[in-house]
């Protein structure tokens, strides 16, 4: 009769590696989130019966009771005649649904971490920073810190990218500017890169790290030479809020972007000229935008968790808005970039992750359902997003800590 939040803090109590089982404090958190929030039905309404004949036994089969189509089944709340009235509902089996294991927590020293990143390789997190060092670079292991670097930024780091080969990361800030690091060393190779009038919200790399494409607060997307900072095209304009994501595609050909204007639009990677859009479904502001592998789709999701799916050569909707789409058609081409922006699809389409203050939702794409909440930070998330084989999920909190979750299924 347990719920489907007990059996999820059950299950990852024992999982078999005592590193991937949650602390006591963890426990002790989501037990009293539990408690404060479940309603249980007052003990004076239940009594036991004397008769001990008819209490079920451990012997007692689950399937002599009356089964639903959802693989659930109805019983008395202490299986007794008397009291058939009071009635609840229990699974069958332990419910199958995704298991996230929180099994790495990162604590920062000094400041908040606003966004962070799984490097192409998954073996490091960069992450930036609102005070103290403006990057830092954590073993997605063991989560020691490899790298700190100074801060050169005058503001929030509010995004972080890393080249395709994993040996540069770009910054952008609430400051307007932009900053090439060294990931080995962490310093500064190029920049700071001037264009931006407000903050840069969305930063990404060319497929070949040439090129940088960053989107800013001013609600202008721009192209930078990733080692002079040469702004190769001027801005490109036609949004009318803020970028908040911005990304190649895997041929670098072209660029989409996402706004709070609620549209998306498909811009030429080699010219700057605007070849789609603005693309309009989403009910509310668009905060991801990803291509597909092949380049033939654009996935974007807003901050209800509405996904819809775009044709990019003729801006046809395809699919959405939505929770809910046919399997595979949301498999996104992973970019090793993270904004202070809660929202993200995993790369293989099954998962879409967003924020609800404090904790981390997750819905199944398929069926459009909510499989988990992710819970643990104790302050606002500020980032969330997933590892390239879709099997971990990091996030970013006020509560000065980063947190990856790895899929147990």
């Amino acid at each position: 009769m347990l719920s489907d939040a007990v059996w999820q803090i059950a299950e990852n109590c024992w999982t078999k590696d005592p590193k991937d089982r949650p602390t006591a404090t963890t426990l002790c958190d989501r037990l009293s989130r539990l408690l404060d929030t479940t309603p249980v039905r007052s003990p004076q309404h239940v009594h036991a019966h004397p008769d001990a004949t008819n209490s079920p036994t451990a012997d007692t089969p689950r399937n002599t009771l009356p089964q639903s189509p959802d693989n659930t089944i109805t019983v008395p709340s202490v299986y007794d005649p008397s009291h058939s009235h009071l009635t609840s509902t229990i699974r069958t089996s332990p419910p199958q649904l995704p298991t996230f294991l929180p099994n790495l927590t990162i604590q920062a020293h000094m400041g908040r971490f606003w966004c962070a990143t799984f490097s192409p390789n998954g073996k490091h997190i960069v992450s930036g920073s609102r005070e103290g060092a403006a990057i830092q670079i954590w073993d997605a292991q063991t989560g020691d810190c490899a790298l700190a670097a100074p801060q050169r930024h005058y503001d929030n780091v509010w995004c972080v990218a890393l080249s395709p080969d994993g040996r540069h990361i770009a910054s952008g800030s609430v400051d307007h500017t932009i900053l090439v690091w060294d990931a080995s060393s962490g310093t500064v190779v190029a920049g700071p890169f001037k264009g931006h009038i407000r903050a840069v919200l969305s930063i990404c790399f060319s497929p070949d790290g040439t090129i940088i494409a960053s989107g800013g607060k001013d609600n202008k997307v721009r192209l930078w030479d990733a080692q002079t900072g040469f702004n190769v095209m001027g801005s490109l304009k036609g949004h009318s809020n803020a970028i908040t994501s911005v990304v190649f595609s895997r041929d670098g050909k072209r660029i989409a972007s996402g706004s709070d204007d609620k549209t998306v639009r498909v811009w030429d990677g080699k010219s700057g000229k605007l070849l789609q859009g603005p693309l309009r479904g989403h009910q509310s502001n668009v905060r991801f935008v990803a291509f597909s592998p092949g380049g033939k789709r654009i996935i974007s999701a807003d901050v209800g968790g509405d996904v819809c799916v775009w044709n990019p050569h003729n801006g046809t909707l395809v699919s959405g808005p939505s929770k809910q789409h046919n399997k595979g058609i949301l498999v996104v081409a992973f970019t090793p970039s993270c904004a202070w922006f809660t929202f993200a699809v995993s790369p293989d389409g099954k998962w879409i992750a967003g924020k609800n203050a404090n904790a981390i939702h997750i819905w199944d794409s398929k069926t459009g359902r909510q499989v988990a909440i992710l819970e643990g930070h104790t302050d606002s998330v500020t980032s969330i997003t997933f590892s390239s084989d879709s099997k971990r999920i990091l996030s970013t909190s006020n509560d000065k800590t980063i947190r990856v979750h790895t899929l147990d299924r």
